[in-house]
């Protein structure tokens, strides 16, 4: 069984379970992106994207952090 690691991030009322060291994470409808950079931040060597129709995001991000301004329809 996979090993979860507990991030906790104060922009969540509960901690998010997410897959201890994964390669990649997503996150849709990522508003401003605030949660996106603190995984971002958490995971150091994952890549992060998130992906809004807003193109209003957070501008200091971590370099493993990009954003899509897209419909999740029309993301490859």
């Amino acid at each position: 069984m996979e090993k979860l690691r507990l991030v906790e991030l104060e922009v969540f009322e509960r901690p998010v379970r997410i897959p201890h060291s994964p390669s990649s994470i997503l996150d849709v409808g990522c508003g401003s992106g605030i949660w996106a950079r603190e995984v971002a931040k958490a995971f150091p060597r994952s890549q992060v994207c998130g992906v809004d129709i807003s193109p209003t995001f957070v501008s200091d991000h971590p370099d493993n952090l990009h954003f899509e301004v897209t419909e999740l329809a029309y993301l490859r």
